[in-house]
């Protein structure tokens, strides 16, 4: 309702639109060189995890790490934030499915071995595996706290 002064309009504008009292909030803006600290992040914490876990990484997984980093960053930027759990399923998925992608790309068709789950139970080609989507889903939780950190930042 607006009055004759136009109260209410203002009122309305100054809440984004919404009305007095409501909890719900907008997705924010996310800006490129928030990208680009996500991609940089992804790409050092990964090749870390990996050189920490078997000795060595590839640069393909070192540019796979930053684009994970960009796509959780931007998962979380838009859930609502009482999904964390699902945020974690929804990333061990992304992981998955970038990992598969990848790996018939090196592994399968330019033949460069860099990793083989073939070992593992569960497996598809050799390139991706039930465990490995499951450690996936454990690391992507602290993945997005990290997120939730730069978000914080940013703000």
């Amino acid at each position: 309702m607006v009055n004759t002064k136009g109260q209410d309009v203002v009122k309305i504008q100054k809440n984004h639109g919404k009305e007095a009292g409501t909890a719900m909030t907008a997705p924010q803006k996310i800006h490129a060189y928030e990208y680009g600290i996500m991609f940089l992040l992804g790409c050092f914490i990964y090749s870390l995890l990996e050189i920490a876990a078997r000795g060595y990484t590839h640069w393909t997984m070192t540019l796979l790490g930053g684009i994970v980093g960009m796509l959780l960053y931007r998962l979380h930027g838009t859930a609502p934030r009482h999904t964390l759990l699902l945020q974690a399923l929804s990333g061990a998925f992304i992981i998955t499915a970038l990992e598969m992608v990848v790996g018939v790309l090196d592994n399968l068709v330019l033949q460069w071995h860099v990793w083989s789950y073939r070992e593992m139970p569960w497996n598809v080609y050799g390139q991706i595996c039930l465990p490995f989507s499951v450690l996936w889903f454990l690391v992507c939780i602290p993945a997005l706290g990290i997120c939730e950190v730069v978000r914080k930042r940013f703000q």
